[in-house]
């Protein structure tokens, strides 16, 4: 299910867009992936090892992949 299809973060959206929390001057996103979560220097997770390996990749790192979707959650809920 895509972040946006929780109740919760449904219910941020119209508390957000409602005034109900007043005026947003900064939003934080986390999303956070389970298979990287204690990972050491130098250790591959079990799965998805292209996150960890700059080589793969590339200069952003996880963030095409993973940020998309951090992103999306932020407009979601604020636009």
């Amino acid at each position: 299910m895509v972040t946006s299809g929780y109740p919760l973060v449904r219910q941020a959206r119209e508390m957000i867009a409602a005034g109900e929390l007043g005026q947003v001057h900064a939003v934080r996103v986390a999303y956070i992936q389970g298979g990287l979560w204690g990972l050491q220097p130098g250790q591959l997770p079990a799965r998805a090892a292209w996150k960890a390996d700059p080589a793969k990749a590339g200069p952003s790192g996880a963030m095409a992949d993973i940020g998309t979707h951090a992103f999306h959650l932020l407009r979601f809920t604020t636009a």
